[in-house]
């Protein structure tokens, strides 16, 4: 794969804050003063030569320049005028994310293939509760994933490491006096390019791991599965639903009340193009307060045996954990649609906007919350909307909900209105006031995030003071709509 070298509207100033007007980009193995080809497309296949000439007004003469990603790069930069001069070294500009030295290496460029397994970066955030549900993905830590079938029951959230190696630690489980049985998994997918290199090995997983007082899983499952068809989601792994699923390994630990190591060692094909690792456990009962299980130090390497853990460096996870895999896909994009449905927004991604129709809704009395009718779907990616009740039930995972509503009655100057969004039936989020300037009316607006359960359904409400007579709702469909989009 290919890394682009040279950022976006990248510009060479002189010392004065002039643009440069001539001089280049030079291109060198890191470390070393020795000139590496740099290429114009990503497919390789265009050399630029080790250098690229800058233009009269500061830019590169390319705007795209790129390298392979087994190699890692040091840029200079000379002109008139900039840096006195004197060519400006930029070492490890770009830093190798695997390594091959020739068709017989496939050694990673970093020994751990999985991301973030201290676990350091929580781009996310560092708790989470009930998420994902009726088996949704859920990120937690940056390229660790959740997710739980039926009723979302869970508590997630970034400990202090036990002081082995990593910083923090991942800890999942229920939260108390929850009864849900239904199983907690974690699990990370392997990027394609470490996949590949780990084909035809011996690989050994190892971690760090540890119970809560009332643990009642028993066991931690521990699964290592592979697939022959590129880029699908981890979260398939639990099913078997990956192309040319094989399970490599699938056992099961004791945990100890003391964080332990433990090495689990499998042989993986040589046709695979995808990997990854899922650890779960299924409670039991009722829970206590607690009733999780601890994970940190996690390792995945290309080895008969386990070595000590060893991470990344963290601003190189944190890259890789939220930039590499949309990064490197978007520059494929032509269109916005193919943009969108690389981001799953499309086919994948549930949302809607409903409306009116043109139809007002007429009567709703004073002072009086009364439910908002929107009875036609402009979209309905998923068909989470119901025209009928007028409400949309997402599935499990953050959603993104808003509305707008026009108004209109016998209003007098200063009186209020407001827009409410319900939540299963009761007031949830609110508009803050809108006082009408004169007779007449007004436009309410109203939004908020959430994360809903996967039963959790919303509802569009108004509220308006008139001094005589009912509210009308308009029902043009530029004035009053509902819109929602499933953020997971």
């Amino acid at each position: 794969m290919a890394v682009r070298l040279i950022p976006l509207n990248d510009r060479v100033l002189k010392n004065d804050g002039a643009p440069a007007s001539d001089g280049s980009y030079k291109f060198y193995l890191a470390g070393s003063t020795t000139p590496v080809t740099v290429y114009s497309d990503r497919g390789l296949t265009s050399s630029l030569g080790s250098s690229v000439p800058i233009d009269a007004e500061g830019y590169p003469t390319y705007v795209n320049v790129w390298g392979a990603d087994d190699v890692s790069y040091k840029i200079g930069i000379q002109a008139t005028g900039y840096n006195d001069g004197a060519e400006k070294f930029f070492d490890y500009a770009a830093v190798a994310t695997s390594a091959v030295v020739d068709n017989s290496d496939t050694t990673p460029a970093f020994k751990n293939l999985l991301n973030n397994g201290g676990p350091s970066n929580w781009t996310g955030g560092t708790s989470f509760s009930n998420i994902s549900g009726s088996a949704a993905a859920v990120e937690i830590a940056d390229d660790w994933f959740f997710s739980q079938n039926g009723t979302a029951s869970n508590a997630i959230s970034r400990q202090t490491g036990d002081g082995q190696t990593a910083r923090y630690a991942m800890r999942v489980g229920r939260p108390a006096a929850s009864v849900s049985v239904e199983t907690l998994r974690v699990y990370q997918a392997l990027p394609t390019d470490n996949a590949y290199q780990c084909r035809g090995k011996t690989i050994t997983v190892s971690f760090s791991l540890k119970k809560g007082a009332d643990f009642s899983g028993g066991s931690v499952g521990v699964l290592i599965a592979t697939g022959t068809t590129e880029g699908e989601s981890g979260n398939l792994m639990a099913t078997g639903g990956w192309g040319g699923f094989v399970t490599a390994l699938s056992t099961t630990q004791a945990p100890s009340a003391t964080s332990t190591r433990y090495q689990f060692s499998a042989a993986l094909q040589s046709n695979i193009k995808e990997a990854g690792l899922q650890l779960s456990y299924t409670p039991t009962g009722t829970a206590g307060s607690n009733d999780w299980i601890q994970i940190e130090d996690t390792q995945w390497e290309v080895a008969s045996a386990a070595t000590d853990f060893a991470a990344r460096p963290e601003p190189i996870e944190f890259l890789l954990g939220n930039l590499s895999p949309y990064a490197r896909t978007l520059l494929d994009d032509v269109n916005a649609a193919a943009a969108l449905a690389t981001l799953g927004i499309g086919a994948n991604r549930p949302y809607f906007r409903a409306n009116k129709n043109g139809t007002n809704q007429t009567g709703i009395a004073d002072i009086t919350n009364t439910k908002v009718t929107f009875t036609t779907e402009a979209v309905d990616n998923g068909g989470y909307y119901d025209t009928t009740n007028s409400r949309w039930t997402p599935p499990a995972g953050p959603v993104q909900i808003e509305a707008n509503v026009t108004i209109t009655g016998t209003f007098v100057a200063g009186l209020e209105c407001r827009a409410f969004i319900y939540k299963n039936g009761a007031d949830f989020m609110r508009s803050s006031p809108s006082h009408t300037a004169s007779t007449g009316g007004g436009t309410v607006s109203v939004s908020i995030m959430d994360v809903a359960n996967g039963t959790d359904y919303y509802e569009i409400y108004v509220y308006g003071d008139v001094s005589s007579g009912t509210i009308t709702v308009s029902g043009s469909t530029i004035l009053s709509s509902f819109t929602g989009i499933w953020l997971g």
